[in-house]
């Protein structure tokens, strides 16, 4: 398997994947994208080829804050600062990959049901653009209270 595409990279919390997790990454190195999974804990159980790297490369992680908030606000976070540090695509671990993700594009979104909404599944941003700052300068400096 030819591993000549654009990086993908995604976060485990926990310390084993789930059939479809593993089915999903799996598609991923098959279409020929290099797929590093990010883990809080030691995973045994990734297809052969994912490399698995401690996720505190890419930040310190709070699990306290995890259990308080949840596990879908920490990857938030962790999603940008990982493409800002490595520019690997962001993929969700139950996102299926059935074709290659194109090379020359530089925003990649996916798209959210019949309505053509977005949604952060999957990612692909330059690792310096406007809309990088801006997203990491929200999750840096979260207020206080909600808005409304």
């Amino acid at each position: 398997m030819s591993l000549n595409r654009r990086p993908v990279a995604s976060l485990w919390i926990g310390d084993r994947l789930h059939y479809l997790n593993q089915l999903c990454l799996k598609s991923h190195l098959l279409h020929g994208h290099p797929v590093t999974l990010y883990c809080t804990d030691a995973v045994d159980n990734a297809p052969e080829g994912v490399e698995i790297r401690p996720a505190s490369e890419i930040m310190a992680l709070d699990m306290a804050l995890v259990e308080e908030t949840s596990a879908s606000f920490l990857s938030n976070v962790f999603r940008y600062k990982m493409i800002r540090q490595t520019g690997a695509l962001w993929i969700d671990c139950d996102a299926f990959c059935h074709q290659p993700f194109p090379d020359e594009w530089d925003y990649i979104f996916a798209g959210h049901g019949m309505r053509g909404a977005l949604n952060c599944g999957v990612v692909g941003l330059p690792r310096e653009c406007e809309l990088m700052d801006r997203l990491l300068d929200y999750y840096d400096n979260l207020p206080d209270y909600p808005a409304w």
